[in-house]
Order: structure tokens, then C-alpha cells, then sequence
């Protein structure tokens, strides 16, 4: 259990600067609930999306996954990149830092390069997502996600 308390903990300091990026009116922040393919386990989480330039932003992102006999947590510092063609407004991919902690018995930790990319919608202050990951490390890793994006201020 401490080992979610210390993720929560930093999920926290990520999201510290989200208030700056606000004023920009164009910062997001959200739930999301994840599948990870080889852990085979459902876990819960959230984003935060923070502007850099037109089009990209720094995307830090943490989940939990639960299973009877363990449990693992995961924390990313990505970059996003928003395809700017005009036919594909909606599609994202990136790349960024994983740390995993896996708890239970046999407890370790790693760290990894991530891949991803998803769709969003862009449209009012809700933007609904799903999105692929691929994390390379030592036991590389993939996992589906959904979500919800809540614009911080306008």
C-alpha cells in the first residue's frame, strides 16, 4: 500500500506546474482506466497534459494495476506530439521515461522507453481518448488505455 501512496505522492509534483500552463487555457488533466496485455490486469489512472509549443506537450501519466496476488504502478514523463494535419487533427503519438514498481512477492523495479499513440477528440471542454502504449525494458511491456481530458481554463 505504501508503494500507491508514494505514486499518488508523485503523480502530485507532476501536476504542480499545471497551473502555469492554465493561464495558456490550454492545459488538460484527467482520469483514465488502463489495460496492461501482459500483466493481464485492469488498473486506474491519470494524465496531464501541459503545453510546450504548437502542437506538442509535455504528458506525464501514472497508473495502478491491481491483481489478487501483487500489484504494479507506473509512472511516465512523455512528450505528445498532436499531428497537425488538418485531416487528422484527433491522432497523437509520442515517446518519453517509464518507472514500473511491481509489489508482491517477487518485488522489483525498471525503467523503460515508452511509445505510444492514441486518438482524442478535440471538440469543447471533454476530450474523450484511447491510447496505445509500448513500454521497451527489461521485460517489455504494452498497454491499452481510456480516458477522459478536462480542459483547466479556457
Amino acid at each position: 500500500m505504501a508503494a500507491h501512496i508514494r505514486m499518488l505522492f508523485v503523480l502530485g509534483l507532476i501536476a504542480a506546474p499545471a497551473t502555469a500552463a492554465a493561464a495558456q487555457g490550454r492545459a488538460h488533466f484527467g482520469p483514465r482506466v488502463s489495460y496492461h496485455l501482459d500483466y493481464e490486469a485492469v488498473g486506474l489512472g491519470a494524465q496531464l497534459a501541459l503545453p510546450i509549443a504548437r502542437n506538442l506537450e509535455f504528458y506525464p501519466s501514472g497508473d495502478v494495476f491491481f491483481r489478487d496476488d501483487d500489484s504494479r504502478w507506473s509512472v511516465n514523463a512523455d512528450i505528445k506530439y498532436r499531428i497537425a494535419a488538418t485531416s487528422v487533427p484527433w491522432f497523437y503519438a509520442g515517446t518519453g521515461l517509464n518507472i514500473a514498481q511491481r509489489g508482491g512477492n517477487n518485488s522489483s523495479s525498471s525503467a523503460g522507453l515508452n511509445l505510444f499513440m492514441g486518438i482524442e477528440s478535440r471538440t469543447g471542454r471533454v476530450h474523450p481518448f484511447v491510447e496505445f502504449r509500448y513500454t521497451a525494458n527489461d521485460g517489455s511491456t504494452a498497454q491499452l488505455a481510456a480516458g477522459l481530458n478536462f480542459t483547466l481554463a479556457r
